[in-house]
This record gives structure tokens, C-alpha cells and sequence, in this order.
């Protein structure tokens, strides 16, 4: 605050009064400038501690991020999605159609040991009936149905003469299913004890050959060989080794790990087996179309509110163990496509 002019006059007493106040007035002035003053350095001094504690913060957090960054570890491989989740199929589509047992020249799910113009042969009569699978089994040792044909692949999952054969196939557009299982077959039950096959052999075998897979059974016929427990802990462990859909085959009229209890108790033991997509069924030899159709609307009703499907799977037998002509194989595959069956594996009229 500037001070007032001194009077030209002293004796002017208005100039005089004048000066008197604003003496008087000094400490109150001088308070103010200090407080003024003061005010201002403390406020320069807040701004400028809250800047350097703010520099001080960004610098602590970057300190951090690189002492905490961990070394970039390549990702892992994610195994491949299934290309039907478990329980779904789209709809106006089928998981199967196939024909492994009455199909000419003859039966199909032996394709791997198959000679080269038998393996033509059963392609191209695949393809004119507009099947889009071959549904195959991973050993054939003693168990040779009458064919004549043995091999074992499960000891030799990278073997040349078995993936030139997946690719056949593959490069013809069908999809594989690869049933595990040893149906009648001691030497094979002997080498290949369920903790034997868990731990030695599964993991080799479905990394192997998992690329080229569409999906997997378990059979032929696993209650034969395998308790109730054993086929849980191999499908588990199966489970553990891919995500494509996984399927059990039991002998004629069992649907469940439950065999000859209630319908409640073998839908609960479906309802137990998450890794489990669905069951292949074998209906027997020498039933009419209707039968065919009753019981696969009898089942489909319990498996597929849990989410479970349901494939026809055995129903004609042709030579050497059957009668059963093509065009019969047809009828019965269709009476079960309308009970509601998710697919067809001996024969049927494809979409």
C-alpha cells in the first residue's frame, strides 16, 4: 500500500490528520505483507512438495515394474478345442455317418491293415453313399473277427504305415474315430493292463495321432475286459489328453456303468462322468425297424436332458458273424435317426 504524499503544508491540519492515521495504521500494514508474503511462500512450498512426491511415486512405480517383469516365457500350447462340444451338435447336422460293419467289400473298421485295393474300394463306397466317417479301432491282435488281419499300434503310435493310412482318409474329407479297446484279445488285455495303459501308453498315443482325430471310443464291447472303475479311470485319463468328444461301447443292451439297475441310478452315473460325451450303442442282431426306433427314443430321453448324445451304433451284422444285407442296415439305421439318435455307425441315408 503506497504512503499518502507528504503535505506541502505542514500546518495544514486535514495533511497533518492525515499523516497521523497512516502511522498509526503501520502495524496493522506491516501484518499484512507478512501474511500476504507468507501465504504465498507457504503455497509455492505445498505446490513444489506435492510435485517432487508425485515424480517420487512415478519413479518408485517404475522401479517396481522392472524388478517384478518376469522374463517372457513362450505360451503354451492350448490343447486344440473340440470341434463338438461335449453334449452339442449343430443343429440340422449329425455326429456320425458311417457304415463299420455291412459296408462291401467288408468291414470297415479294420481300414488300418486293409491292403491297398481294399482300402480304394471301401473309400470310394463310403463317398457314393455320402458317409463322412471311418470309425476305426487302434489294435487288432487276436481278436482278427475272421479277417485274418493283426496289428498293434498303440506301442507304435508314430508308425509310418498307420499315419499314411489316417492320411488317406483325411485327404479323402472323412473324419476318424478311433475306438481303444481289446475285444478278445488276451495278449492284448496282458500287455495292456488299465495302469499300464494310463501311464505308458495313452499320453504317446493321443499326442500322436490326436491332430487327425475327430473323435474317440472306447471299445469294442469294454465291459468285456474293463470293470466299471477301470473304464471311469481310463476315460479320465483319455479326458486328460484331448478335448475332441469321447464315446463308450458296451455289449448288446447296456447303456451306462450301471448295467441292470433303475433308470435313475444309470442316468446318475451318466451325470457322474464329465469327461464322457456320449455312448455308442449296440442294439443286438435281428431287430425290426420299430424295435430300433422304441429303444432308441427310450434312451435318448434319459441321456439327453444331461447333456449326453446318443450314437446308433450296432444294429446289422454282415459276414463273416452276420446275415445282415446293406439295404437292412439302412432301414434299421434310419428307424434309429427317428427315435432320435445323434448319428448312425452301421449304415443309414445320409443327409
Amino acid at each position: 500500500m503506497p504512503r499518502p504524499l507528504a503535505p506541502r503544508d505542514p500546518s495544514d491540519p486535514t495533511q497533518a490528520l492525515i499523516t497521523r492515521l497512516w502511522d498509526q495504521l503501520r502495524p496493522l500494514r506491516q501484518a499484512a505483507e507478512t501474511v500476504h508474503v507468507d501465504g504465498q511462500q507457504r503455497l509455492t512450498t505445498t505446490s513444489t512438495r506435492l510435485a517432487q512426491a508425485q515424480r517420487s511415486q512415478r519413479r518408485l512405480e517404475a522401479v517396481v515394474r522392472t524388478r517384478t517383469k518376469r522374463p517372457r516365457q513362450p505360451p503354451a500350447t492350448p490343447l486344440p478345442p473340440p470341434e463338438l462340444p461335449p453334449g452339442t451338435r449343430p443343429p440340422g447336422t449329425r455326429v456320425i455317418q458311417t457304415d463299420w460293419l455291412v459296408m462291401p467289400p467288408s468291414w470297415s473298421f479294420l481300414y488300418l491293415d486293409q491292403g491297398g485295393g481294399f482300402r480304394d474300394a471301401l473309400r470310394a463306397n463310403a463317398a457314393s453313399r455320402r458317409y463322412d466317417a471311418f470309425s476305426l479301432v487302434i489294435y487288432n491282435r487276436d481278436a482278427s473277427f475272421g479277417s485274418g488281419l493283426f496289428y498293434d499300434f498303440v506301442d507304435q503310435p508314430h508308425s509310418g504305415r498307420l499315419h499314411r493310412r489316417l492320411d488317406e482318409l483325411r485327404d479323402a474329407e472323412f473324419d476318424i474315430w478311433m475306438g481303444i479297446g481289446f475285444e478278445d484279445s488276451k495278449s492284448g488285455q496282458k500287455k495292456y493292463p488299465p495302469s499300464v495303459l494310463i501311464n505308458q501308453y495313452l499320453g504317446p498315443l493321443i499326442r500322436a495321432i490326436d491332430g487327425k482325430m475327430r473323435g474317440y471310443w472306447l471299445g469294442i464291447e469294454v465291459n468285456e475286459y474293463w470293470s466299471t472303475a477301470e473304464v471311469e479311470r481310463i476315460g479320465r485319463a483319455l479326458r486328460g489328453h484331448t478335448r475332441k468328444p469321447i464315446y463308450v461301447h458296451y455289449t448288446k443292451g447296456r447303456w451306462s456303468g450301471r448295467h441292470g439297475q433303475s433308470d435313475a441310478a444309470q442316468q446318475d452315473w451318466w451325470r457322474q462322468q464329465p469327461w464322457l460325451t456320449g455312448l455308442m450303442y449296440q442294439y443286438g442282431k435281428d431287430h425290426p425297424p420299430a424295435f430300433i426306433e422304441r429303444e432308441t427314443l427310450r434312451i435318448t430321453r434319459l441321456l439327453h436332458p444331461l447333456g449326453k448324445l446318443f450314437i446308433a451304433n450296432e444294429y446289422a451284422v454282415g459276414p463273416p458273424h452276420g446275415e445282415a444285407t446293406e439295404a437292412e442296415a439302412v432301414r434299421l439305421g434310419d428307424a434309429a435317426m427317428r427315435g432320435g439318435a445323434d448319428g448312425f455307425m452301421n449304415g443309414g441315408t445320409a443327409l
